[in-house]
């Protein structure tokens, strides 16, 4: 009887070079905009076939799995995504018309604080103008308000993002081994990427002041 061989598919190809050091598959690699300052984290560039052995020892396996968005802040600590979250800020809103609602972030922080049990920082909630181009009917303009300082009519921006970064440098305990913090913005569209003025102002978090030591344990 002819003995059937197994065709091996491309997932355990990808893996098998993982394994044996070969740099990882193309379509799980992701480079986070220079202005991230981020710890760049190289990719295989198409029908490159060469094998650059200063790029394989600046590459772990540790930061192609658990670090693939790393942000310094300017304070020079470096911060490492570890999850996000995002929602229509206006999705929960049965009736009437969306607004910006100054109350909405501070309800919003407090909510993620207390189901997350880590501190969460609001890093933007500035108003966001009603873009020209959006048609109004009278009655709706009407019910709108303006905020204070503003000239046209605004809301919050239309997402909702939600991010828990960690911080592999404890901040007052110095038997913890790392520290955390979740900080919150609302942006005009789904991250990514961030908006560069907020990610300017999540590089400008104080992270001593609002983070919180963490263990294994």
């Amino acid at each position: 009887m002819e003995k059937k061989t197994r065709k091996t598919g491309r997932y355990e190809l990808e893996q098998e070079k993982l394994l044996n050091g070969s740099s990882p598959p193309e379509c799980g690699t992701y480079t986070p905009p220079d202005s991230y300052n981020c710890q760049a984290i190289p990719g295989k560039a198409k029908n490159d076939n060469t094998f650059d052995e200063n790029r394989k020892s600046t590459r772990s396996l540790n930061d192609y799995l658990f670090r693939p968005l790393e942000i310094r802040l300017d304070s020079g600590r470096r911060i490492v995504l570890r999850k996000l979250e995002q929602w229509l800020t206006y999705s929960g809103m049965l009736e009437g018309v969306p607004d910006y609602d100054e109350r909405l972030p501070e309800r919003e922080r407090k909510r993620l604080e207390k189901a997350g049990g880590c501190p969460v920082v609001v890093v933007n909630s500035r108003p966001v103008p009603v873009p020209e181009d959006i048609q109004l009917p009278p009655a709706t303009r009407e019910k709108m308000v303006i905020p204070s300082g503003q000239k046209t009519l605004c809301t919050l921006g239309p997402v909702t993002c939600f991010a828990r970064f960690r911080s592999n440098q404890p901040v007052h305990d110095d038997d913890c081994i790392f520290s955390e913090l979740a900080l919150l913005w609302f942006q005009q569209s789904y991250a990514m990427p961030i908006e560069p003025d907020i990610l300017d102002k999540i590089k400008a978090v104080d992270w001593d002041a609002h983070a919180r030591d963490l263990d294994f344990l």
